[in-house]
């Protein structure tokens, strides 16, 4: 018998434990290693519109504490992903999440509209840690704004699990989580990675992208302190990970 530790909404946890999107691919990568069934969820590796190569050159860099990585979303992209991928999540007997990101508002409606009848899909986990285009290139997630004005227009399209992937770089992650709040998010994710910079031995940029996103253990303190500033402030779920 499924033992019923949470529920968010109709979706029931067998337990706490779920992947953090980027670092367990689609999920069936990581069959042959480990049983995945036993886990609460699966939050899949971000997903965009169209398929991405992600960033090219070097994409790791170790740190003392941590690692940073430069990996620039890389994808299949959303036809390939209904075509190959979803066949194969079939065999998955777990909650699945999609993560997704745009460039703009509409990228992002536009996936969750074609995924939203897919039934094996529980809900949508919103990284709002992307560049949006119409704002000279910021990240949507600085912008409490927008990412207001991105919850407004995806809220209505799903009636499945909508989750929002905070940034540790917002303007004010808490005034980011009471809004959400109150447009009806249905939990949070305290929070993706932190900025940083690499330089290599010429004190030169080691990513050609210059920054990173770092995370690993040195992040926890930084993060379970938003993680304890969010849960104060909201009573929606929260999820904490380490970036």
């Amino acid at each position: 018998m499924k033992n019923k530790w949470i529920k968010i909404k109709k979706v029931e946890f067998s337990n706490p434990i779920l992947t953090a999107s980027g670092t367990f691919g689609f999920g069936t990568e990581f069959k042959q290693f480990c049983n995945i069934n036993i886990l609460g969820g699966i939050f899949t590796k971000g997903l965009t519109l169209k398929e991405r190569p992600g960033n090219s050159g070097k994409r790791l860099f170790e740190t003392a504490g941590g690692l940073l990585n430069s990996i620039g979303l890389e994808n299949p992209g959303l036809k390939r992903f209904k075509d190959e991928i979803i066949p194969s999540l079939n065999s998955i007997k777990t909650n699945i999440f999609v993560n997704i990101s745009g460039e703009t508002i509409d990228e992002f409606r536009v996936l969750v509209e074609e995924l939203d009848s897919v039934s094996l899909i529980k809900g949508f986990e919103i990284n709002v840690s992307c560049p949006n285009l119409k704002d000279k290139g910021r990240v949507f997630g600085r912008s409490t704004k927008t990412v207001s004005e991105l919850c407004k227009k995806l809220r209505p399209i799903t009636s499945k699990l909508l989750i929002f992937k905070l940034s540790p770089a917002a303007e004010n992650i808490i005034d980011q989580a009471v809004i959400l709040e109150k447009h009806r998010v249905d939990a949070l994710t305290i929070c993706n990675t932190y900025p940083g910079l690499a330089l290599n031995k010429s004190y030169k940029p080691f990513f050609k992208k210059t920054f990173a996103g770092l995370s690993g253990p040195a992040i926890k303190p930084l993060t379970m302190r938003l993680v304890w500033l969010v849960t104060d402030a909201v009573k929606i779920p929260v999820i904490a990970s380490g970036g």
